[in-house]
């Protein structure tokens, strides 16, 4: 059986679907232990999790709820982390989403690609309010050619 589970702090029929801070996020997996004390959920096997244009899939899923307004403060995603994002995908073995900051920090070998084009790195962080993407230490880009194309033309 599956478990799904959309978090929001306001009402559904309120929000747009274009990946806002607003917008609610969706998560399914197969399993879930919510632990009110601790106000966190660990979410097991085939784990999915949506927000507008964003999907992210791991293996588990940590999520930190706030105290002020039960909403979203952290999600931890580990193992096999693959984020599809508008026309960027990306890989890695942790992601770390901050709701306040609106941003996505992946490390564990990260890989990102835009197009044909690979950028590895340590860190890969997508701001998404700014709609950027930074790569931080030992960057690696690979930036592929076009067929025909002689390399000489700027």
């Amino acid at each position: 059986m599956v478990f799904s589970c959309s978090l929001s702090a306001d009402t559904l029929l309120e929000k747009a679907e274009d990946g806002s801070p607003d917008t609610p996020i969706t998560i399914s997996s197969q399993k879930v232990d919510l632990t009110n004390q601790k106000r966190e959920a660990l979410y097991y096997g085939d784990v999915k999790v949506t927000r507008g244009d964003m999907t992210l899939t791991a293996d588990t899923l940590k999520v930190l709820f706030r105290e002020t307004d039960q909403g979203i403060q952290v999600i931890q995603a580990l193992g096999h982390v693959k984020i599809w994002w508008k026309d960027r995908y990306a890989e890695a073995e942790e992601g770390i989403y901050d709701d306040h900051a609106q941003t996505i920090l992946l490390t564990g070998s990260p890989k990102t690609w835009y197009d044909e084009n690979v950028v590895k790195g340590e860190r890969i962080t997508y701001d998404l309010r700014e709609d950027r993407v930074v790569v931080e230490g030992g960057v690696e880009t690979i930036i592929q050619v076009a067929p025909g194309s002689t390399g000489k033309d700027p």
